[in-house]
């Protein structure tokens, strides 16, 4: 009630000044309401009202709109509750500052997962179990947005202006973290974690603005906070399910014995981005745009950092045959820093590996230096050309997207890390006759390289029943992934789509359908033989016998149909 209670004299004295500028050469408008709302939920509140509020209170909306010879100003409040209000602030003083202010607040429930699923034993004592350390709380968080930009443009600078964005995003409540231990029992723990999440952005701009065009640029600092940003977790003591014995240490990174860690952890983010725009009405008849963006990422907890450079060019034109032609094309790269993983690999303290780490027993360090997959440079290149006909006669339209994205590290087949596609597509489309629309198109897709995971199935290696998983000689899980030899795939090396539309209206009634047919195929690596076809129809019958009721009858048909092959690994390690 204090809040509802500061907010409505806040208002009212935001307002107030108002009907003191107000003069007879001016235009003032306000309103005002109060109410009561209450809300009923039956059943789980973050299914039924996951965005709103519950309970109930006062209503408070008051609006203020005023026009004067300084300029204007716009005033609105909505209040409902502490979780849920929102409000505006607009002025403008003679041209010369625009300012337009905007703040949204509302609530989102994420539920409570009681995790009952994960619950089972199995006949040799082998156990998943869950242990829920905040059974009876209520997850959910605030959500909040404050917008708010001014410019200002000088009488003497009529083509120059110059603009101040700020915008901050918070999120505050308590999310369910969950971890996960593991060889005693799959254990599964789920703990509270408050969050205070705090997003700042600040933007300058300046825009020069002429009668063919402008340029702009602008430069965006952005800030990213958590107040927590992980919970402490202490996993199990990695113990064999049956003998009940310590022996996976050497196996595992983490257990009871390295004491406490932080989990569920959200890095501190800072994000510099530059961007320069440009955009001519005519040259030679085209109107042409042009963009670049510059920015560096970098997570404070870390200290590593991603560059990201993009440039984007369009044309367009039409031309008095009829003809319209646009084009876009877009080049950019994308640069993350190396990151050296320095595995946690820990000795043995029990069976006949104590003492020893999985190193010395199976000589493999698993220490690497992660080489990012998105390091990448990329061009793209979209062509459209339409002509015309006429109005029964119809359109004319061709494609053609080119794409080509050559990766700095990760391969997509062996020895091939760049992928380049080539869609080529023509449609028509045409009102034949009166009431009836009619819409045909077809696409080719052919890619080079397109994305496979390089030995991602059918281990080659076969063996033998072992005494005991300790043996130095009892193949691991890492040698029979090595010995693998299928790249698998859902993505498709060239693929077909047609397109059919109809449709007819006459009066209140009217009769649409549609077709549409996709195959596409993949064997461009080693058992990759992959393929996939979708058919789906629809055709739907409307009608408005009067103007107080209308009917509708429809049938959807859908065939699908997808072929691979398959290993299936009894126990790969």
């Amino acid at each position: 009630m204090k809040t509802t209670l500061r907010l409505t004299l806040a208002l009212v004295l935001a307002a107030l000044p108002l009907t003191a500028v107000a003069g007879d050469d001016g235009d003032t408008e306000s309103h005002a309401a109060l109410g009561l709302w209450t809300t009923d939920v039956d059943g789980s509140p973050d299914m039924a009202a996951e965005y709103y509020d519950d309970g109930s209170g006062p209503l408070i909306d008051v609006t203020v709109n005023t026009h004067q010879n300084w300029g204007s100003l716009f005033l609105l409040g909505d209040f409902q509750s502490s979780n849920q209000n929102s409000a505006a602030l607009d002025f403008d003083i003679k041209r010369l500052v625009r300012s337009h202010t905007s703040w949204d607040k509302f609530v989102h429930r994420l539920g409570h997962d009681p995790m009952t699923n994960l619950e089972a034993t199995s006949f040799n004592g082998k156990v998943v179990q869950h242990t829920d350390f905040d059974p009876t709380t209520d997850y959910d968080i605030t959500y909040s947005d404050l917008f708010s930009r001014t410019e200002l443009q000088l009488p003497s600078l009529r083509a120059l202006t110059l603009g101040v964005d700020f915008r901050q995003q918070q999120r505050k409540g308590h999310t369910q973290a969950f971890t996960t231990s593991h060889c005693d029992t799959c254990h599964i723990k789920s703990q509270d974690h408050a969050l205070d999440q705090k997003t700042n952005d600040v933007t300058l701009d300046a825009k020069v603005a002429w009668h063919g065009g402008y340029v702009k640029g602008a430069f965006t600092s952005r800030e990213l906070k958590n107040g927590t940003p992980g919970v402490p977790v202490t996993f199990d003591d990695a113990l064999h399910p049956e003998l009940q014995l310590p022996l996976f240490d050497n196996r595992l990174q983490y257990d009871s014995d390295v004491g406490e860690v932080i989990a569920d952890l959200t890095p501190d983010i800072n994000k510099d981005t530059g961007r320069l725009d440009l955009a001519i009405n005519n040259l030679a008849g085209f109107a042409l745009t042009a963009n670049g963006v510059w920015s560096t990422t970098e997570n404070t907890y870390t200290g590593l950092e991603s560059d990201y450079a993009g440039y984007i060019l369009t044309a367009a034109k039409r031309f008095k045959s009829g003809l319209r032609l646009r084009w876009r094309g877009r080049v950019y790269s994308i640069e993350n820093d190396d990151v050296f993983v320095d595995v946690n690999d820990r000795p043995g303290i029990a069976g006949p590996q104590a003492g020893m780490t999985y190193e010395d027993v199976y000589g493999v360090n698993f220490d690497h230096t992660r080489l990012s997959a998105l390091n990448r440079d990329a061009f793209e290149s979209k062509l459209d050309a339409s002509y015309r006909f006429g109005r029964k006669a119809g359109t004319l339209r061709g494609i053609w997207d080119y794409d080509n994205v050559d990766r700095e590290h990760y391969e997509v087949l062996p020895g091939k890390k760049k992928t380049t596609t080539n869609i080529l597509g023509v449609t028509w489309r045409a009102r034949p006759a009166k009431g009836f629309k009619f819409e045909a198109g077809f696409r080719h897709a052919d890619i080079s390289n397109a994305f496979t995971l390089i030995d991602g199935a059918c281990s080659t290696l076969v063996s033998e029943p072992w005494p005991n998983p300790w043996n130095p000689d009892t193949p691991q899980y890492f040698e029979f992934q090595d010995e693998r030899i299928a790249e698998t795939t859902a993505s498709p090396s060239s693929w077909d789509k047609l397109d059919l539309r109809f449709a007819y209206s006459t009066g209140r009634t009217s009769l649409s359908a549609k077709y549409v047919y996709w195959d596409g195929d993949n064997s461009d690596g080693d058992l990759t033989d992959w393929s996939r076809t979708n058919q789906t129809a629809t055709v739907t019958l409307w009608s408005a016998p009067s103007d107080s009721w209308s009917w509708y009858a429809a049938f959807a048909w859908q065939d699908s149909e997808m072929e691979a092959p398959a290993c299936l690994p009894v126990f790969d390690g």
